[in-house]
């Protein structure tokens, strides 16, 4: 089986111009799933983030000094 080739090297080169693109036009998608995600989710990660971050930053410079 490791003699054989699935792909050819013709084959790997068309993938240099291979673009993938897509347009979600599914109503669920666009009436509850899109209007959830930016206004729960993306918050959310980024309050999460910021937290992280803070959280970080006092026990690295806030700690050691007590």
């Amino acid at each position: 089986m490791a003699g054989y080739e699935y792909v050819s090297p013709e084959q790997l080169s068309g993938f240099d111009k291979y673009k993938y693109s897509a347009l979600d036009t599914n109503p669920l998608s666009l009436y509850i799933m899109h209007p959830f995600w930016n206004t729960i989710v993306k918050p959310l990660v980024i309050s999460m983030c910021l937290t992280g971050f803070g959280l970080s930053w006092a026990s690295s410079t806030l700690l050691p000094t007590l």
